[in-house]
């Protein structure tokens, strides 16, 4: 045997084996923690902080509705005289005068404000639901990224493995003379360039991971490794009407614009009942500072509404009522808009899937495995080998796109109407 035949056969061999190993290979990492979809959804449920945070708001609004059953506080005041310039003497209690007043709200003011503050519980709590919708898609929107990110780096990682024996055995058949030298410097160029699409997908996974990691309650050093399956998505979906109804009926934002107007009425009542004064009953006791001493006397407080009857905030509460009407319309407009593109979306991307043959990834491994081979007994040239590497990288790159196209439009789905698919 040659050695030039002697280097062909082993830069073949070994590139092969390897590329076809690597390519199979899942990414890991010392502190990967392989991760469903499902897992993911629990994890934010449960365990996560800012969940937690969020959730405390609800608590805080409890708080308004604890402090808006309270009553007024009684006012008590008491009064002695100093000195006595009938006897010369200093607290001889020779004048005592005592006050004792309570101020009582009436014209629905209790009412009104402990059914405002219960309100603004029930929208805290709507809030805190519309929070955890979003959370959950931006939480799954990354898991998915981050799978199609890590096959993408496999894809360039074997990529990568294959061109550096190729370049390792070129480089020995260039030192034997039997190789150009420019046929080197295309496949360094090859290689620099596939480096940089890795570390590019890289930077990209580490920002999602950087992203997902503080919602699921994982360490910084852990790595999320997403787990999937090509069948995920659903056998069927509801029709449009019903997924537009779901949305309507179930969208915590949506329930939160109608909940905000019945707010706004109840403010309403609540600035009309500031208009009317509060009566304050005083009981008054004097010694001897009165017409009569020991006297006892009963009195009543109330402010005349001659000038403030709170005028102004009567008006602003009916313009946030109308406010509120119109920000519930276009919510609604919105909402059908959103559940339409996203039914759209994923109409698109299954369409998109079923025209790919369940043969074509296999087929496209082969020309990769074909192209290494054929350029290394030189039945190929190194255009033609460049050709068929970017031919499978490209094609491969565009079959987990199209697969991540499909995720993400089911999770868009769900989160537009709130519907587990």
């Amino acid at each position: 045997m040659t050695l030039n035949r002697y280097f062909r056969f082993n830069k073949s061999k070994i590139a092969l084996v390897i590329f076809i190993l690597i390519g199979s290979l899942n990414i890991k990492a010392q502190d990967s923690i392989a991760t469903t979809i499902d897992q993911v959804e629990y994890k934010l449920l449960n365990n996560s902080l800012a969940l937690m945070a969020y959730k405390m708001d609800i608590n805080l609004a409890q708080a308004e509705v604890i402090n808006a059953k309270l009553f007024n506080n009684p006012t008590l005041s008491f009064e002695q005289n100093i000195y006595n310039p009938n006897n010369k003497k200093f607290l001889d209690a020779a004048e005592i005068e005592v006050f004792l007043g309570q101020t009582i709200s009436i014209g629905g003011k209790r009412r009104n404000a402990i059914a405002l503050s219960k309100l603004y519980k029930d929208k805290a709590t709507l809030i805190y639901s519309e929070t955890v919708r979003e959370l959950l898609y931006q939480v799954k929107q990354d898991f998915y990224n981050i799978y199609s990110l890590q096959n993408q780096r496999r894809i360039l990682i074997g990529k990568i493995s294959s061109l550096q024996l190729l370049i390792e055995a070129a480089r020995q058949e260039k030192n034997l003379g039997v190789l150009a030298g420019n046929e080197l410097t295309r496949l360094q160029a090859e290689l620099l360039s596939t480096r940089n699409d890795l570390l590019d997908a890289s930077q990209q996974e580490q920002d999602l991971q950087a992203d997902i990691k503080p919602y699921l309650g994982y360490f910084k050093s852990q790595i999320i490794k997403p787990i999937t399956t090509d069948n995920e998505a659903p056998k069927s979906i509801p029709d449009l009407s019903s997924l537009i109804a779901d949305a309507v009926n179930n969208r915590p934002d949506v329930q939160l614009t109608k909940k905000d107007i019945t707010y706004q009425e109840r403010n309403l009542a609540y600035q009309k009942s500031l208009s009317v004064p509060d009566l304050t009953l005083t009981g008054h006791y004097d010694k001897a500072g009165n017409f009569v001493n020991n006297y006892n006397g009963l009195g009543v407080a109330l402010n005349l509404p001659t000038f403030n009857r709170n005028q102004g905030y009567i008006y602003a509460a009916k313009q946030n009522l109308q406010k509120s009407k119109i920000v519930d319309s276009l919510n609604f407009q919105s909402v059908e808009v959103e559940v339409v593109s996203s039914y759209t979306k994923y109409m698109n991307a299954v369409k998109a899937i079923s025209n790919i043959d369940n043969g074509y990834a296999a087929d496209l491994e082969k020309l990769k495995q074909n192209a290494v081979a054929n350029y290394d007994r030189h039945y190929i040239s190194l255009l033609e080998f460049l050709d068929q590497i970017r031919t499978y990288q490209s094609a491969m790159q565009d079959l987990i796109n199209t697969k991540n196209q499909l995720y993400n439009a089911i999770i868009q789905l769900e989160f537009t109407t709130t519907k587990k698919l």
